[in-house]
Formats: structure tokens, C-alpha cells, sequence
């Protein structure tokens, strides 16, 4: 239910009211299969945190995160700083990405026991 492309599909419609315009801040993660993404607008923050373990894959979403201090390790360095332009779902596909500022993007790939997040640079 949580991967198929019609619940996707209103996620990411609902992902742009936070999003769009917002600065990708920190990308982090804490433990295996565990992505932080933490994104800011001036007065307000938001977090998404990806789960993708082959038996569970989901995002959850909080305005808070506190990150630990110990076995915490930087992710997509240069996409810091990026803002986003656009959330695309792609057609019939249980994907979408961000538009990032730098000619970057953001793709999650919700494919259940495959499921990934990848940066991509100029195209």
C-alpha cells in the first residue's frame, strides 16, 4: 500500500507545500538502511527519514530531529546548500525525485526490498 504509485503520488503532491524553496541542510544517517534528510526554510525546518530495509521500506516526516552525536555519517555532501525547485512523481512508477538548485536531483526509488535514495549531477 505504502509503494504503490497512487499513494506516491499524493505523498509527493504533499511533499511540495514543505519542500519547494526549502534548503537541503543536513543529510545524515545513524544506522543501516536509515537516511536523515533535513531541509530548512527560514523560521521552519523538515525532516524526512527514509527506511529502507528489504522488509520495511518507508519515509516518515517530523519538523524535529535530533541527530546523535556518535555513529552519525555525512551523506551527499554536495548537494548541501541546494535548494528545491520542483517535486516530479514519475508516471506510472513507484519513484519521484527532487529538483534540486545546481542541476541535481534527488531520486527515491520506493521499489519495496529495492528501494534507494540516489543523487544525481548534471543529468
Amino acid at each position: 500500500m505504502l509503494n504503490t504509485y497512487h499513494f506516491l503520488k499524493y505523498l509527493s503532491l504533499a511533499l511540495s507545500e514543505p519542500l519547494l524553496g526549502a534548503e537541503l541542510a543536513e543529510c545524515f544517517t545513524q544506522s543501516k538502511d536509515e537516511l536523515v534528510l533535513g531541509f530548512a526554510k527560514p523560521n521552519k525546518d523538515f525532516y524526512i527519514k527514509a527506511h529502507l530495509r528489504n522488509f520495511l521500506t518507508c519515509l516518515s516526516f517530523t519538523e524535529e530531529f535530533h541527530r546523535a552525536k556518535r555513529n552519525s555519517a555525512d551523506l551527499f555532501k554536495n548537494a548541501i546548500g541546494c535548494k528545491v525547485m520542483k517535486v516530479v512523481q514519475h508516471t506510472n512508477e513507484r519513484s519521484f525525485h527532487l529538483e534540486l538548485s545546481g542541476n541535481k536531483q534527488l531520486l527515491f526509488k520506493m521499489h519495496g526490498s529495492r528501494a534507494n535514495i540516489v543523487l544525481f549531477e548534471n543529468g
